[in-house]
């Protein structure tokens, strides 16, 4: 292995030697149950409990025999956790490669008398298996096989976790599928780990979170949830209070049989203040501190209670409490103090205590006191992204205000004129370092079902600097006669999505069905530069003077196909819409039989998504009629040995001879064929020339049928080949 290269930079954050102390047992199976509303599958993945028939996991298990090496045996996970861990059985089959078709991972032994794992996958080449991945001897058993999406493309990743010991823990594989095989992302220890989409105040993002427990001392557990953030596992703080509750039920059980037990009350008060309760966090974090032996050091626990004060507003306390977090005369035990001895205190504990103080500094308005703690802590930990996201909002602050400011005042009577100038008003800003605010504002219409109180909005996508996109994204809003104002930063766009690259394209407004406004919204993803549109959608409902997201399409990637999209509700309301779009990048597999770019060739698909109980679920999923996705279907169903597929796509049963023949056929899959199209209309119609490959010279013609395309005929460089002709013929009339 690699280590444990956790990517948590700034979990509940102990010495090691304080992470390795006791002996005490993960929490009991049941003990954590999954956040209300937890979805069965986790994302882009398997289903947690296993849907595959006992039929077909015999068969996957046979498959599997055949790989092992000789004298070895199959071995199948442990749980730490029953139905919380993957699967059971030896073989997991999950499409890694998004072709479609199952990888197997398999577990093995290379010697039965000894615990000692390895791990396999298979991928189906046509009608055939491959190892395409082995690793040998890596643990001394597996704890889980699991496929989520961690990285949130629509295609699951591959968790391995190699049992290592009770004291050290395990280790855990996070494998993706790149280049016709699997890579490591990344690599993590635990002692406990628990998987799933955990719902934010901006919505599910596709994307699994981790949440790890890492032993510290006896049952005592530093607790932490991550996420990818595109390059590492960053901590996922706006997923705390999805996820933390039941941490707090954890602890709170165990300070009530063990109340002189400073880490429970430590930890309990950690747990508190991400479960969203910072008067219970400044509780247990006082209980701690008056034991006899609290637990951990001082400086530790007053750099809990300074993120509360943070949190409840008293932000003039919360600077003393940091600063006395900092202070070297509360490093150490009890009596490490007493004897004048001062432990050093960890440079990640000290980032944050400079940051959360420049937090602190901000709620009282010093940005000068703010700017220097966020910038000492970016200079302590340069690989640490929050210190750099807060100066980066601190530049926008200004602007953010200006904008809110311009829309103040407005009347009735003036909105239609402020509207329509305001972004000629932002470009004569000016903005420090000489750099000019820019800007366009869109109007949200009013669907229905509509009400009198419902609010105007106006969604502005804004920045101050130059060819990068937008920086941030304001939602405006009329409470009566006061103005509101909502910024989202691109720079946290791991936590909402709005990026500097997304763009409102079109909002509706309605009244939802508890009453409270909601929006629909439109945004372009492709914003910043392709030129190709790529609708997303968010659903926000107003909850007292903050927008929340309900649901985002980021939550369902590898269903949402949007490039060259087009998205249109299908009534008044907000309850239909569908989404026309196209293969390219779709990531099914069959997006790379040809070579796909931004003009084309590309398969069109029309899909509709309706609003079920608690979100938007695709209800059809609709493939548009023409040649070249007949061509795609085709080439895949013979590829993928399904004959019966393929009489489906041409006249005539004979020209499935003749495109074997003629080396319509790809092993493996997603050769990237070139195809001649100066047409744009051949796309459509046929017909279509296959310019490399074993079919290069191939011409494929097709012949419309009730609002379908398909196959009619082949040329070879201008030849055609007669009707009915066999595959034996065709060889002799070509080659």
């Amino acid at each position: 292995m690699n280590g444990r290269s956790t990517g948590m930079m700034f979990a509940v954050a102990l010495s090691a030697g304080l992470f390795l102390a006791g002996c005490g047992q993960p929490p009991a199976a049941g003990s954590l149950g999954a956040p209300s509303g937890e979805a069965e599958v986790a994302p882009g993945g398997t289903p947690v409990n296993g849907a595959t028939s006992a039929a077909m996991l015999e068969e996957y298990l046979r498959i599997a025999r055949e790989f092992l090496p000789q004298g070895a045996a199959l071995v199948a996970p442990q749980p730490l956790v029953a139905g919380k861990g993957g699967t059971t059985q030896p073989v997991l089959p999950a499409d890694l490669d998004g072709d479609g078709n199952p990888e197997l991972a398999i577990g093995y032994r290379l010697d039965p008398s000894t615990p000692v794992a390895s791990l396999m996958v298979l991928r189906l080449d046509g009608d055939s298996w491959e190892q395409v991945w082995d690793k040998k001897g890596e643990g001394q058993g597996l704890e889980r096989l699991q496929a989520v999406d961690i990285t949130g493309d629509g295609r699951p990743e591959l968790l391995v976790g190699w049992t290592i010991g009770a004291s050290a823990g395990d280790d855990l594989s996070i494998l993706t599928w790149r280049e016709d095989t699997l890579a490591e992302l990344t690599t993590t220890g635990y002692h406990r780990l628990e998987v799933a989409d955990l719902a934010t105040e901006y919505g599910r993002d596709g994307k699994a979170e981790l949440a790890i427990w890492t032993k510290d001392t006896g049952d005592a557990f530093a607790v932490e949830v991550l996420r990818w953030d595109g390059t590492k596992l960053v901590p996922a703080a706006n997923a705390y209070p999805a996820y933390f509750p039941q941490v707090v039920d954890y602890y709170e059980e165990r300070v009530q049989k063990m109340p002189e037990a400073g880490a429970y009350w430590y930890y309990l008060a950690d747990a508190r203040l991400k479960a969203g309760d910072p008067q219970g966090a400044l509780e247990a974090a006082e209980k701690d501190l008056a034991l006899e032996s609290p637990y951990p050091e001082p400086a530790r626990i007053l750099l809990v209670q300074g993120r509360a004060l943070l949190t409840l507003g008293r932000y003039q306390e919360a600077v003393a409490t940091l600063t006395g977090a900092m202070d070297g005369r509360n490093r150490g035990t009890k009596e490490d103090l007493e004897q004048n001895r001062h432990l050093p205190f960890p440079t990640r504990l000290m980032a944050e205590a400079y940051y959360y103080r420049g937090e602190a500094y901000l709620g009282l308005g010093d940005q000068v006191h703010a700017r220097e703690d966020w910038t000492k802590a970016r200079q302590m930990l340069p690989d640490w992204d929050q210190p750099q996201q807060a100066l980066a909002r601190l530049d926008l602050a200004a602007p953010a205000g200006v904008i809110a400011t311009y829309w103040q005042g407005t009347t009735p009577e003036t909105y239609p004129a402020r509207l329509k100038g305001f972004s000629a008003w932002a470009a004569q800003q000016e903005l420090p370092g000489e750099q000019k605010l820019s800007g366009h504002a869109v109007e949200a219409e009013r669907g229905s079902p509509t009400s009198s109180d419902l609010p105007r909005v106006v969604l502005v996508d804004w920045t101050g600097e130059e060819g990068t996109g937008y920086a941030a994204h304001s939602l405006i809003w009329w409470q009566g006669d006061a103005v509101k104002s909502q910024v989202l930063y691109s720079v946290d766009a791991s936590a909402h999505g709005l990026d500097q690259s997304r763009a409102v394209i079109q909002a509706r407004l309605v009244q939802g069905p508890e009453g409270a406004p909601e929006l629909g919204v439109v945004y372009d993803a492709a914003a910043g530069g392709s030129g190709s549109p790529q609708p997303v959608f968010y659903l926000w409902r107003l909850e007292g003077e903050k927008w929340r997201v309900v649901w985002r399409s980021d939550s369902g990637p590898g269903q949402w196909r949007n490039s060259h999209g087009t998205l249109v509700f299908t009534g008044p309301d907000l309850q239909e819409f569908t989404l026309q779009g196209d293969s390219w990048m779709v990531g099914d597999g069959k997006d790379e039989i040809f070579q796909e770019a931004n003009p084309g060739p590309h398969r069109q698909f029309l899909d509709t998504w309706q609003w079920g109980e608690d979100s938007y679920r695709r209800v059809k999923a609709q493939p548009l009629p023409s040649a070249y996705n007949t061509l795609v279907e085709l080439v895949y169903a013979m590829s993928t040995g399904n004959e019966e597929a393929a009489r489906e796509l041409v006249t005539d049963p004979s020209l499935i001879g003749q495109a074997k023949a003629l080396g319509l056929v790809q092993k493996p899959l997603g050769q990237g064929w070139m195809l001649e199209l100066d047409d744009p209309g051949v796309e459509r119609g046929g017909p279509l020339r296959i310019l490399d490959g074993p079919a290069a010279g191939v011409t494929v013609e097709f012949q419309e049928a009730d609002g379908s395309y398909l196959v009619s005929g082949f040329k070879k460089d201008g030849q055609r080949l007669p009707p009915g002709a066999t595959g034996a013929l065709t060889r002799r009339l070509i080659f």
